[in-house]
């Protein structure tokens, strides 16, 4: 009788009621609207990561900041003034791939597993630049441990602390922050004596192609 009475009943079920429900891959909240999800604010059609060496890596930063240096500074990089805008534009830039990268190790679906390595090798690379260009490594110890748990960034933390790296030893920065005139090196004053040497001699040359 329970069945008859089932095989009446016209159940009219949507199509879309049988769909997976689409959730955002950083927060697994089902609120998405179109291409965003309400509740991280993240763009799910938006690549953060991109593929290795692109457009959107650490050495296309790198390659696009030295574009901007005069010639001068591509000759004598001592003399780079890394407080200027540009420099602390790039700094900035640098310290937010980093976080990219460190957000998309936790996140499966953000890299493929064939480029982890690679990723891994650029983060290295980011850190090793932020240090150079005198960037607070406490920042960076601090943005690794959000997820401590995690095996890259525990070799990433112990490659940040224990890595005794270069870090940039500006000739402005001597004059112009430490105000310590007194401590340039022997190599400082040579490599000065060298640079305005070639400017007067440039100087010198263009004034007698000019005559």
């Amino acid at each position: 009788m329970e069945k008859e009475y089932i095989k009446k009943i016209d159940l009219k079920i949507e199509q879309t009621a049988y769909q997976p429900v689409k959730k955002c891959p950083f927060c697994q909240s089902v609120f998405l609207n179109q291409n965003w999800c309400e509740s991280c604010g993240r763009n799910l059609s938006f690549d953060l990561i991109g593929k290795p060496y692109s457009e959107k890596s650490f050495f296309t930063l790198k390659e696009d900041y030295i574009k901007t240096f005069y010639l001068f500074y591509r000759l004598y990089p001592d003399f780079e003034n890394i407080y200027s805008e540009e420099s602390r534009s790039y700094q900035k830039k640098l310290f937010k791939r980093f976080k990219n990268l460190i957000d998309g190790f936790e996140e499966p679906k953000a890299m493929t597993l064939e480029d982890r390595p690679h990723f891994y090798f650029e983060a290295k690379n980011v850190i090793k630049e932020l240090v150079y260009y005198h960037f607070p490594k406490e920042e960076i110890v601090e943005y690794l441990c959000k997820h401590p748990e995690n095996l890259i960034n525990q070799e990433l933390l112990s490659y940040t602390i224990a890595s005794n790296f270069d870090i940039h030893q500006s000739i402005y920065h001597k004059v112009f922050k430490q105000k310590l005139i007194w401590k340039f090196t022997a190599e400082d004053l040579i490599a000065a004596s060298l640079v305005l040497s070639s400017l007067v001699y440039g100087a010198l040359k263009l004034k007698l192609l000019f005559r």
